[in-house]
């Protein structure tokens, strides 16, 4: 009897490890750094059906910021490379307001954006990512 129970004991700590594993492997493929150089044309395609993967939106939303490409832009100089972003309720304190998909985690209630707020010169003076 006590070596069965040694045995169960076993194989469930097993099949517990795999899970843990199993679960650390797929947040990091859906929560992790899937950055994605930035294609001006492929982000204005945006969500059309020849467009970019919310992942590839988001990859490019991520190089964008880390780049820094954006800071110190001028709005013209920001929509020539984003496009005109559709009109939108949310963030009114930013100036430029990009959707970018579904929020990132297991479920999903919430949405992304890039956020843009330009100076009184005219140049973005920040650029973030932030959920609704």
């Amino acid at each position: 009897m006590k070596k069965k129970w040694v045995l169960l004991s076993s194989i469930g700590c097993l099949v517990s490890i795999v899970l843990l594993v199993a679960v650390v492997i797929a947040s990091i493929m859906l929560f992790g750094n899937y950055r994605v150089p930035f294609d001006s044309q492929a982000w204005k395609l945006g969500h059309t059906v020849i467009g970019i993967s919310d992942i590839e939106r988001f990859g490019m939303a991520e190089d964008l910021i880390d780049s820094g490409v954006l800071m110190g832009k001028s709005r013209a100089a920001v929509i020539d490379l984003l496009g005109t972003p559709p009109e939108t309720p949310y963030f009114s304190e930013y100036d430029l307001v990009y959707y970018l998909g579904s929020e990132r985690s297991y479920i999903s209630i919430d949405s992304e954006w890039l956020l843009i707020k330009f100076n009184e010169y005219d140049q973005a003076i920040e650029v973030v990512i932030r959920s609704d």
